[in-house]
C-alpha cells in the first residue's frame, strides 16, 4: 500500500513491479495503472459490500496479494497516513513485525486498538466513507471524484 501510495502521489501512477503476479500465471489479468481506476475499483467494491476488510489486509500473503487486498491496503495507507500522521509508522511496525508467520485477526485488531485507540471495524468504517462515492469527507480531503 505504501509504494503504491508513493508513486501515486509522486509520479501520478499506478505502475509498479512489486508482487504482481506473472504473465503465465493462470488467472491473470493485468493490473490498471491508472491511479482514477483503482479508485473507481474500490468504490464500486465499497458500494458492493466487496472490498477486502481492513482486518485481511495485513494477513493477505505477499507471494499471493489479491487486487482487492492492494487496492484496500493503497486507500487505506493514503487515508492512514493523513488521519494518523504521528501513527501509522508504529501501526505498520507492529502489524508486520511478524511476517514470517501469518498474524492472526485477534493480533491484527489487538494493534488497532493499542496503536489507534480505536477498533479496527470502526477504523474501516471510517475508510470505507472516506472511499465511498460522493463521500464530503473524501472531497474535502482531496480525494478526485
Amino acid at each position: 500500500g505504501m509504494v503504491h501510495m508513493a508513486t501515486w502521489l509522486v509520479c501520478d501512477t499506478m505502475r509498479t513491479s512489486y508482487s504482481y503476479w506473472p504473465k503465465s500465471a493462470p488467472g491473470y489479468a493485468p493490473t490498471p495503472t491508472v491511479a482514477k481506476e483503482w479508485l473507481k475499483r474500490v468504490r464500486d467494491d465499497v458500494a458492493a459490500g466487496k472490498d477486502c476488510p481492513l482486518v485481511q489486509v495485513p494477513r493477505e500473503p505477499l507471494d499471493n496479494f489479491r487486487l482487492t487486498a492492494r487496492l484496500k491496503s493503497w486507500a487505506f495507507m493514503t487515508w492512514v497516513v493523513a488521519r494518523y500522521p504521528s501513527k501509522w509508522v508504529e501501526l505498520l511496525h507492529k502489524l508486520y513485525r511478524q511476517q514470517e508467520t501469518a498474524i492472526a485477526e485477534e493480533e491484527v485488531a489487538k494493534v488497532f486498538q493499542e496503536v489507534l485507540g480505536r477498533s479496527v471495524v470502526e477504523v474501516d468504517a471510517e475508510l470505507r466513507e472516506w472511499i465511498r462515492h460522493g463521500s464530503p469527507i473524501g472531497k474535502a480531503s482531496g480525494l478526485p471524484q
